[in-house]
């Protein structure tokens, strides 16, 4: 967790405390791995981050969900639980590792006859932050229990910190970036194995159970996945039975999950020969304009900038009615990070948490992706991730992938 960034913000907004509930956000703020399904309508995390130098997170949970934050390392100091689930432990029996810190918890943490509600205001209370300006993350939490989290607490002011998740996880830490430096190094191994398979006669989920399997052999877990074949590629259809053939278009944008860290990229080639004119003609328009953007990226330039000038750019170069609702997004412990590469006009008229149009920052991760969808012609796909410097870009993976024949 970027600690500095995450405390400027919180002093800037005038924060006494942070609460993290959807999982993204609960995961960034603890390192807990939060896969478990929420099969209880009531049940959710809370992660409570008071205002102080190390913002050490205590844990709010359901009982029975008491294994998550002592499995794997984290940074929870504190656990507490509520409601009642049926462990059973008796004194003459040895308990040791990750089975005793759920022992301990449960009877000195656990609060069986609290729902969840009443345990984050007990927490609150306890630990003096039951006054004050509080950011409560809206996205993981049902309307009911924040509305009642707020009833109970009248002397605080809440205010909804989704955005401001957002906000404090765009500028990645050391530790971030090389975890998506190995996702992207993961995904490219699978793809360079999902090239090497295009052939005719090869259908598209053929393709992706290949690309599937190659991810979780590799140590990640699959994230994203969209190909196509033929003029299929030129829509976001899902991986289906055709079979590709001589002259198809093949497009790809697939991404992988590696400790809670996405990557994403994409490309296109051609089954059995080269492009043709017109296939070539787009293709190096999509070109100019990932160079256009290339020449851009670092500190200081807003999002909306790039995205006028690449589409400026591909515009000129050979699309002159292409259009594109953006050109690329951050990326981190979500797939879609903030923030996105879109005009000024969107940023105004849509409001997506986090998602201004912010200067860029030395150690933001962003992907500029440039693709085109033509129905009956086919689709082709640029995409690239990159790491932003004190001086421009680095990109976070060699890639060398350029548009030819391929089988």
């Amino acid at each position: 967790m970027n600690r500095d960034r995450a405390l400027g913000l919180m002093k800037e907004h005038k924060l006494e405390a942070l609460i993290a509930t959807k999982s993204e956000n609960v995961t960034y703020a603890t390192d807990m791995e939060t896969d478990t399904p929420n099969v209880l309508a009531d049940a959710a995390y809370f992660v409570i981050l008071p205002k102080e130098e190390n913002l050490d997170p205590t844990l709010l949970v359901p009982t029975s969900w008491l294994p998550l934050p002592f499995d794997r390392p984290n940074r929870i100091k504190e656990v507490r639980s509520c409601g009642y689930f049926n462990y059973v432990f008796y004194p003459e029996t040895k308990v040791t590792g990750p089975e005793q810190r759920i022992q301990k918890t449960i009877q000195e943490n656990c609060y069986a006859d609290l729902d969840m509600v009443h345990l984050v205001v007990k927490t609150l209370r306890d630990k003096g932050l039951d006054k004050g300006k509080i950011g409560l993350d809206e996205r993981g939490v049902s309307p009911e229990i924040k509305a009642q989290v707020i009833q109970a607490l009248p002397r605080a002011e809440f205010v909804d910190a989704f955005g401001l998740f957002r906000t404090i996880r765009m500028v990645k830490t050391k530790d971030e970036i090389e975890m998506l430096r190995r996702a992207a190094t993961i995904n490219e191994g699978a793809i360079k194995d999902l090239i090497g398979s295009l052939k005719e006669g090869i259908t598209e989920i053929e393709l992706y159970r290949a690309f599937e399997q190659q991810i979780i052999q590799k140590g990640a877990e699959k994230g994203h996945y969209n190909n196509g074949g033929g003029t299929r590629s030129g829509a976001l259809f899902p991986p289906g039975n055709y079979a590709l053939k001589k002259g198809d278009l093949f497009r790809f944008d697939v991404g992988c999950q590696y400790h809670n860290y996405f990557a994403d990229t994409g490309g296109v080639y051609i089954v059995g020969q080269g492009p043709n004119e017109k296939q070539k003609r787009i293709y190096r328009a999509m070109e100019a304009g990932l160079e256009k953007a290339l020449s851009l990226f670092k500190p200081g330039v807003r999002p909306s900038q790039i995205f006028d000038a690449v589409m400026d750019t591909v515009k000129k170069s050979g699309i002159p009615d292409y259009r594109r609702h953006h050109l690329g997004h951050g990326i981190g412990i979500e797939l879609y990070d903030s923030p996105l590469i879109r005009s000024a006009q969107d940023f105004s008229s849509v409001q997506l948490a986090g998602a201004s149009d912010v200067p860029l920052e030395k150690n933001m991760v962003l992907n500029i992706e440039v693709p085109y969808y033509e129905l009956g012609f086919g689709g082709m796909q640029i995409e690239y991730t990159l790491v932003i410097t004190s001086g421009g870009f680095e990109f976070i993976f060699p890639y060398d992938r350029k548009f030819s024949r391929v089988a």
